[in-house]
């Protein structure tokens, strides 16, 4: 996780998942056909020298691929996809980049309750939504290596979402293996 550090985000669009608390737009959407259209319409908007992107959405498994990925890191060297953690790497992609000098990739998992995850797939982060569930269970799959975080969920209600928030810094605070994960980006306004 890269809290801080100036990054530009990529939002895609399609999941396969449809959770209540998301907070992605679905409605506004941008067709590329090319990895280099989508790389040219990227560095018309960020800002110089940003060199870390993040992929995130929906769900980046179903929409990247290894040329997508190589191209995008002919400017974004290092790449950080935030994967609902259901679906495996997409096919080719790891071992495609394995002898590659040109970046490296970060995999955060944000596994939701109720859908099937992926077991093989080894993130260096696992980030979960705070439903009171159960936090023994992502150290059973996901083991010692990760870091673990624990978000509150954010409604539109600002008095919900300061309960969430202090009700969420409790649970960590009793599970200091977690760590608390704030939207950072909503308290600075950036969306």
């Amino acid at each position: 996780m890269a809290v801080g550090r100036a990054m530009m985000f990529l939002r895609f669009s399609g999941c396969n998942l449809r959770c209540s608390f998301c907070d992605t737009d679905f409605s506004t959407k941008y067709i590329f056909d090319t990895p280099t259209q989508l790389l040219t319409w990227l560095k018309s908007r960020t800002p110089k020298p940003v060199k870390d992107l993040c992929l995130t959405g929906g769900e980046p498994f179903i929409q990247i691929d290894t040329p997508l990925i190589k191209e995008l890191m002919t400017v974004f060297p290092r790449i950080h996809i935030e994967s609902n953690g259901t679906l495996p790497w997409p096919d080719g992609l790891l071992s495609s980049l394995a002898d590659s000098p040109t970046g490296v990739i970060y995999l955060t998992v944000s596994p939701k309750t109720g859908s099937t995850w992926n077991t093989s797939l080894r993130p260096i982060a696992v980030k979960v939504i705070d439903e009171e569930q159960d936090l023994r269970q992502y150290t059973q799959i996901y083991g010692e290596f990760p870091c673990y975080y624990l978000q509150p969920v954010t409604t539109d209600d600002l008095v919900i979402n300061q309960q969430n928030r202090l009700k969420t810094a409790q649970r960590v605070m009793d599970n200091p293996r977690w760590r608390l994960s704030l939207q950072t980006h909503r308290w600075v306004g950036v969306v």
